[in-house]
């Protein structure tokens, strides 16, 4: 039987450290889209992102700049314009239940006549009384047998503060002389999953305008079921089961602290961890204004955690996406992928869009229209094409061969070949003049040697075609076209 009691003791104590490393890692994350409101993006083309972002210290980052973050979906970046606030800085509702222990152990004295259960009402009374008047707030205790509400929802500030102290010490504490009072761990983890199947869920689906969802938790985690052989197994269960009722809608925020045995912050960092939230651990051996300090940093998680308004550039709507997020916390690159789909509303269709398109589409093909007639105006009153004059007109002096135009502004034009060297370009001072946009100011030269007619490419932007092919430097033949920039010749000898 030792052997037995031995090895069921070893197993725990495995399954307490892999839970841990589970705990830890997960507060590596720093940050993470907690909601994406898309109310407003069928009239505005506005998304609102609610952004869980945390500094190494697990702490609400500060200084953040709309600059730093980028979007994206299926891996292609979203350009657009972003803008961020805090939580408590827009009217945005955040709705937070409370529970707190109520147990033997939690209302044994531990300093003095103060018992832990004495420490979390000030810290929990400290919490609400930072809430606003808009953000909504329960109360809750658990006791070694069942849950027990004891406030309904109700605004948060200084005065339901005050009303939750005198409600807790009411209703959580026993009554004098009663005989069911004992030290009896509870099954906590048992009663938190049907209290979220039941009246936890009931309550939240009520306070449908609040974005920003929690259940803080004071409690030292310890669970009857952890005693025994299959306990912890189960209690992984239970929390798997918790995640599943609360869907990623709902994050648990824990203040954890024991008064001897610290094994069970192990299951608590676990269900911060599964529910995207966070845990505070307290030493054993507690000062003065510790316990207030760690709820005091849970509203900050509250109040801190970044709004992103982002306007996207273009994106289409009636579909679901997952978005990916990315940005720089303390000058480190973070990122994170929704774990949601957000479906996006159908976009209206912009006929008033279209109209305005189609206008500048218009005028675009009349003002190149007369654009057009223009230059064939100019062109026949200067008579010309490049250096030479067209129409048939013949340059004095020997023709040694020639190029005729059969694509481009010039087509029927022809342009002749007289000295041994003929430059073709778009800047004065060639001996052709080619205005074309795809015409270099130097393009490309002729020269004929010996009844030989060599082209030159001289490094032009955009090269020289013979019969198709690109050519730097080619000997020529009749019938060879010639191609540069929109412009195509045949060239002939005489």
């Amino acid at each position: 039987m030792r052997d037995v009691g031995m090895r069921n003791q070893w197993v725990s104590g495995v399954l307490t450290l892999v839970i841990l490393l589970v705990s830890s890692t997960a507060l590596a994350q720093k940050i993470r889209i907690d909601q994406v409101d898309v109310s407003r993006f069928e009239e505005e083309n506005t998304l609102r992102f609610f952004v869980d972002l945390l500094e190494r210290d697990g702490t609400p980052a500060k200084d953040v700049n709309e600059s730093d973050f980028g979007f994206s979906v299926d891996d292609v970046a979203i350009p657009g314009e972003a803008k961020t606030s805090g939580f408590f800085d827009t009217s945005e509702q955040a709705a937070v239940t409370i529970v707190l222990a109520a147990h033997g152990d939690y209302l044994a004295p531990l300093i003095g006549e103060t018992s832990p259960f004495d420490l979390a009402v000030e810290g929990m009374a400290r919490f609400v009384g930072e809430l606003r008047p808009v953000d909504r707030v329960s109360l809750w205790c658990y006791t070694d047998r069942t849950f027990r509400r004891v406030s309904a929802f109700t605004q948060g500030g200084q005065n339901t503060a005050d009303e939750f102290i005198r409600d807790a010490n009411r209703v959580c504490r026993p009554e004098s002389g009663d005989d069911k009072v004992g030290f009896r761990t509870p099954s906590l983890f048992r009663e938190l999953l049907r209290a979220v199947q039941g009246d936890f869920r009931d309550d939240f689906d009520n306070e449908e305008t609040a974005r920003q969802r929690a259940i803080v938790l004071m409690s030292d985690g310890n669970d009857s079921d952890s005693q025994t052989e299959n306990g912890p197994g189960r209690i992984q269960q239970y929390i798997k089961d918790i995640q599943t009722e609360i869907a990623g809608e709902i994050k648990f925020l824990v203040v954890a602290y024991a008064t001897l045995d610290d094994r069970g912050y192990a299951y608590l960092g676990q269900l911060a961890k599964e529910s995207n939230g966070a845990i505070r651990e307290l030493p054993t051996d507690l000062k003065e204004g510790m316990v207030v300090r760690e709820w005091l940093q849970l509203v900050e998680m509250l109040k801190r955690q970044v709004i992103i308004d982002f306007v996207p550039e273009d994106l289409d709507g009636g579909r679901g996406v997952k978005f990916q997020l990315s940005g720089v916390v303390q000058g480190s690159e973070v990122s994170t992928v929704h774990d949601r789909f957000t479906k996006l509303p159908d976009r209206p269709f912009a006929w008033m869009a279209i109209l305005i398109w189609l206008g500048w589409i218009l005028g675009l093909v009349v003002l190149g229209f007369l654009l057009f007639k223009g230059i064939q105006l100019w062109r026949e009153n200067r008579g010309e094409a490049g250096g030479y004059q067209g129409g048939g007109n013949e340059p004095s002096g020997p023709i040694r061969g020639k190029l005729s135009v059969i694509d481009g502004a010039y087509t029927g034009e022809i342009f002749y070949l007289v000295d041994d060297v003929t430059t073709f370009g778009s800047m004065d001072g060639n001996d052709v003049i080619i205005r074309d946009v795809g015409i270099s100011k130097r393009h490309f030269g002729i020269k004929i040697d010996d009844m030989r007619y060599e082209l030159a490419d001289f490094g032009s932007t955009n090269g020289v075609l013979i019969n198709g092919r690109p050519a730097k430097k080619q000997f020529l033949k009749a019938g060879d076209t010639i191609r540069a920039g929109s412009t195509e010749m045949v060239f002939a000898l005489k």
